[in-house]
């Protein structure tokens, strides 16, 4: 299966299982939307964010979550998310706490409260990220996805990409195994 074919899987069963008479996603971003956001962030997006961008341009507000509570952004709130976090922490330093416990990483993740390479394409709306890492550590791989919590001190590796990503989200969905929950996909993990 292509990230194409698994997002299409991802957006029929959420809007086969969720009851609400809306699309799951918003409609695609232009390449021109795109590089306008590339363009505002100084970034350049892995082609799998590019590819996913061109499906959907985030997800309309209160849809069921894409990953756990975690539901994708529109273009424009990536742009004003990254803006935000980039200047409430630079350089990486929380400056409202900079005697927080030490930064809890696996290798291959920046041990830094928040970095200018992480691009926060999903959030769960108590200002949590799920962000695509454009500047791994040593032993990481870019476009990587990290989890950034806004008040612990862990970031955890989500999937080594979005191609992973959607591929492990759609075969749980065609194992018939998930359901929705609270606005969740259950069983999707």
């Amino acid at each position: 299966m292509t990230l194409d074919e698994d997002f299409r899987t991802i957006a029929a069963w959420i809007e086969a299982h969720d009851g609400k008479n809306a699309p799951a996603f918003n409609p695609p971003a232009s390449d021109r939307q795109i590089d306008e956001a590339e363009q505002r962030l100084g970034v350049t997006f892995p082609p799998a964010i590019r590819r996913l961008y061109r499906s959907a341009d985030g997800q309309p507000p209160y849809r069921t979550g894409f990953w756990g509570s975690f539901q994708l952004v529109p273009l424009q709130d990536v742009v004003d998310n990254a803006e935000f976090l980039n200047d409430e922490f630079p350089d990486g330093v929380n400056v409202h706490d900079e005697d927080h416990a030490p930064i809890d990483v696996p290798p291959g993740i920046r041990a830094v409260w928040w970095s200018r390479g992480w691009l926060p394409i999903m959030e769960n709306g108590g200002g949590d990220h799920v962000c695509v890492d454009l500047d791994p550590a040593e032993a990481g791989t870019l476009g990587q996805l990290v989890t950034y919590y806004h008040d612990e001190t862990y970031r955890p590796l989500l999937a080594p990409g979005m191609e992973a990503l959607l591929r492990h989200l759609a075969e749980r969905l065609r194992s018939g195994e998930c359901r929705i929950r609270d606005g969740m996909i259950e069983g999707a993990a």
